[in-house]
């Protein structure tokens, strides 16, 4: 029996002996976020409406939807559309706004928060709203413009994927210099009847 106890505590020894190395450093991970390759801003695009016409960058593709006043202006490399509906004015410019209100606020109950603000343009007698949705929501942005008497451009932008605000925040902070471009270079054409 000492003979077994003998190679016994020589197992265990060199068990113990071969475990005891110094452990590999531990380096934490460096701070890093997705890359992400966004086209480069260029606006020599011009896009002509029945009644209006703006400035748009180069890597977007326009379809008329529904007669040549309603566009959808196509960002693919963000795999996003922005839905453009126009509506010619004639009594009825606050059921127009209401009604974008509406289509807004429907989608309060995914969105963390909606922000307001103002576009105006007077050189070009451009006015309207935008409105930033924050959160999960279908659509990231929305806005109308109008000149007060004769047009009402109402734009929607949404991503062809599952809305992820987290995810989505990047691309939609680059699109803000789209939409202010289009902002300050819409005007208006007259309608012919």
């Amino acid at each position: 029996m000492k003979l077994r106890n003998k190679y016994l505590y020589i197992l265990i020894s060199l068990l113990l002996i071969t475990s005891c190395k110094d452990p590999e450093p531990v380096y934490p991970k460096p701070l890093s976020g997705m890359k992400l390759s966004l086209p480069e801003k260029n606006y020599n695009k011009i896009v002509d409406g029945c009644t209006y016409s703006f400035k748009t960058p180069s890597y977007t593709n326009i379809d008329s939807a529904q007669g040549k006043c309603n566009l959808n202006i196509n960002y693919t490399p963000l795999n996003a559309t922005l839905f453009m509906t126009y509506i010619p004015i004639d009594t009825n410019l606050i059921n127009h706004i209401e009604y974008s209100r509406k289509l807004v606020y429907e989608h309060a109950m995914k969105a963390d928060e909606i922000r307001e603000g103002r576009i105006s343009n007077p050189k070009h007698n451009v006015y309207g709203l935008a409105y930033k949705l924050i959160g999960n929501s279908a659509s990231s942005y929305q806005f109308y413009l109008t000149d007060s008497t004769t047009h009402f451009l109402r734009g929607a932008l949404y991503f062809n994927v599952s809305p992820n605000y987290d995810s989505l925040k990047p691309f939609i902070t680059y699109l803000m210099t789209d939409f202010d471009t289009l902002f300050q270079s819409l005007k208006w054409h007259n309608i012919d009847k």
